[in-house]
């Protein structure tokens, strides 16, 4: 006696294929809740000019610098993207601090960190 399990198999596989497509799709919508939604306001800023440009050096926390990465570095690259600044994190993973550069419109970008770091709860003191 043969059974035919082929009409089972193919509604399993488009049930599973359903639900995979859900799951990304709500996976989407939380990467897009969470990291970045202190920023959606923000324009894209293209690079400042040669006679705009300032340097600065930030102290940052090792907690905040992990912050400031983001997951993949996403959130050091929107910084980076809407600021147009070069940014450059210079911390030794055993060390209790570390070092941002900027180059570029500086103050903007001391800005957008200084209210991501505030918005994640671990503000930049003074």
């Amino acid at each position: 006696m043969a059974i035919d399990l082929s009409e089972s198999m193919a509604s399993a596989a488009k049930l599973a294929a359903e639900i995979r497509k859900k799951r990304v799709a709500n996976q989407i919508q939380q990467v897009t809740n969470s990291e970045l939604s202190g920023f959606d306001h923000m324009a894209y800023v293209p690079p400042p000019s040669e006679e705009n440009k300032t340097y600065k050096s930030l102290k940052l926390q090792a907690i905040q610098i992990r912050s400031l990465l983001g997951k993949g570095g996403s959130t050091i690259n929107d910084i980076r993207r809407r600021s147009g600044s070069d940014i450059k994190i210079h911390h030794p993973p055993s060390e209790p601090e570390g070092t941002i550069s900027i180059v570029g419109n500086a103050e903007l970008a001391q800005t957008i960190i200084a209210q991501h770091l505030a918005f994640k709860g671990c503000p930049m003191t003074k």
